[in-house]
């Protein structure tokens, strides 16, 4: 669903990496970097003609962290937006932050963007089919960034990857962020060392979905807000 030429092609010549969250502590840091996380909350935060409306303000999941490696011989993907998979709203219901570790060029695969088009409303298709580009969507353009660059976008936002014209890979790594009621890309408890989990930075374990959002995420009698340990005494006493 997101930006990758081969996501579905393990053969390919781009490669997908996921579950970077258990791969180093160098990744969980960049799940949590504060600028561009303040950005998509502050935009999780709004609709096209206002603030969100209490509870659902500000907050989000940790969908997926993931590196994209774009190489020469590589295909472009057919433009789409991440949100797909969901009824049309007038806001986000996810938000990507693509992380630039190569400098991003026209010529190397850049990430196309289609100026403007989260605020085009997509035709609904029945599942399984392809979600055909809104006619008055203009052309996509090239995201030409330096290395070091996070560019936060849209999840409504229509892109796709370029094609790698160069012999070196392109490197990027993607952190998709949904709202809080909504299921993770990645389902992080079949990969992640549990005990380790109590270690991590308070406020990843929140992206994690340890924290307590209204009814949802409890264990035991819970409270709205409350971050828990994996393996703490009300679950180990629920086991019983």
């Amino acid at each position: 669903m997101m930006d990758s030429g081969a996501t579905f092609n393990p053969n390919g010549p781009n490669q997908r990496v996921w579950s970077l969250i258990t791969k180093g502590e160098i990744f969980r840091r960049i799940a949590i970097k504060e600028a561009p996380l303040n950005l998509i909350r502050d935009r999780f935060a709004a609709t096209n003609d206002g603030p969100m409306p209490e509870p659902f303000a500000g907050e989000a999941l940790l969908s997926s962290l993931s590196a994209n490696i774009a190489c020469k011989g590589g295909s472009a993907m057919p433009l789409h937006f991440d949100q797909g998979y969901l009824p049309v709203t007038p806001y986000p219901m996810v938000i990507n932050m693509m992380w630039m570790l190569s400098d991003f060029t026209e010529e190397n695969g850049a990430t196309l963007m289609v100026p403007g088009s989260h605020k085009l409303k997509p035709q609904q298709v029945m599942k399984g089919q392809a979600i055909p580009v809104p006619e008055e969507a203009p052309e996509p353009i090239p995201a030409v960034a330096p290395a070091g660059t996070a560019m936060v976008f849209d999840g409504r936002l229509w892109h796709g990857t370029g094609v790698n014209k160069t012999d070196e890979p392109r490197y990027g790594i993607l952190a998709y962020y949904c709202r809080p009621f909504m299921r993770q890309q990645e389902h992080f408890w079949l990969t992640l060392d549990w005990e380790e989990v109590n270690s991590y930075a308070p406020e990843l374990k929140e992206l994690l979905g340890l924290k307590m959002w209204g009814p949802l995420g409890m264990a035991g009698n819970g409270k709205d807000g409350t971050v828990q340990e994996v393996g703490a005494p009300v679950i180990r006493e629920m086991h019983r």
